[in-house]
């Protein structure tokens, strides 16, 4: 037994009072189960104890971004009143200037979307890993708390 689950066993239940307490990252882990198959299943007790999700950085992003093009694909007008610059009328009046702008756009929304994605996952999914590490559960009671 490692010295980082003795401690955790040596702790007291601040509810109950039992020294039947475990390292939540172990509990987690005790409570997957795999099958002959593969297939791996989890306990109502281990769903309860999953370790915080981080933020997709590929997925959600890219699909505002898609968002992103289609809405300002079809939203942005065919020609526009307010400015006097004849290139920038004429880029709008065709049908690939549209394209184009609707796709700086979306990258624009996708590189915002990957990058505050990557800095949650750095600063604040980082901390709640360390905090749920560090959390013990009592298996007597369910109480959960830090070390």
């Amino acid at each position: 037994m490692s010295g980082r689950n003795r401690e955790a066993h040596a702790m007291q239940c601040p509810s109950c009072r039992s020294h039947y307490t475990q390292a939540v990252s172990l509990a987690y882990s005790q409570s997957i189960r795999t099958g002959y198959n593969g297939h791996q299943s989890i306990s109502e007790f281990g769903r309860d104890l999953e370790p915080p999700p981080a933020r997709s950085e590929l997925a959600i992003p890219f699909a505002v971004a898609i968002f992103v093009f289609a809405m300002a694909l079809f939203t942005l007008p065919n020609d526009l009143a307010w400015p006097d610059v004849a290139w920038l009328q004429a880029l709008f009046s065709t049908s690939w200037g549209r394209v184009a702008l609707s796709g700086a756009l979306a990258l624009a929304a996708l590189l915002l979307m990957t990058a505050s994605a990557i800095g949650y996952n750095i600063s604040v999914h980082s901390d709640e890993m360390s905090e749920w590490e560090n959390d013990v559960i009592c298996r007597r009671c369910g109480e959960r708390f830090s070390r």
